[in-house]
Formats: C-alpha cells, structure tokens, sequence
C-alpha cells in the first residue's frame, strides 16, 4: 500500500484549506508542460506534493471546460 498523500502544498504562499493533496508525477510534469502551465510553477520538482486543487489548475486546468462543451453541444443537437 502506498503512504497517504499529506501535504502540505508546495506551492508558495498556498492558503487553501483541504486534507486531499496529489503528488506531482512525471506524467503531471508532461500533461502540465504540454498545456503550458508548468513556466508560471518552474520551481516544481517531481515527487512533491500540491494540493488538490493547485494541481487541477496546474496539470488539468482545461477538464472541466470541455466538459461543459461537450455537454452544451449535445443538449444543443437535440
């Protein structure tokens, strides 16, 4: 089993209130390279922890967007 993810968030100056962090994998640092939000967190390594959300906003921070795309082009279709 592998140890729980506990923080604390290595962003700087990270006030956000939460008890669910992820580890910033070398898959993170692609997908977050890739949408081009790594620059702005250079000092990011991997293996450290963020919060759930800094994470969202730094490795999936369009997700929710197409979601919400998707979901208007199918109700408009209909």
């Amino acid at each position: 089993m592998f140890p729980k993810n506990q923080g604390p968030c290595v962003i700087h100056n990270c006030d956000q209130k939460t008890n669910r962090f992820r580890v910033f994998t070398l898959l993170a640092y692609q997908k977050s390279r890739e949408k081009c939000t790594f620059p702005s967190y250079s000092y990011l390594k991997v293996g450290q922890q963020l919060c759930h959300n800094h994470y969202m906003r730094i490795v999936e921070p369009y997700r929710n967007k197409e979601n919400t795309r998707k979901s208007t082009y199918f109700i408009s279709a209909s």
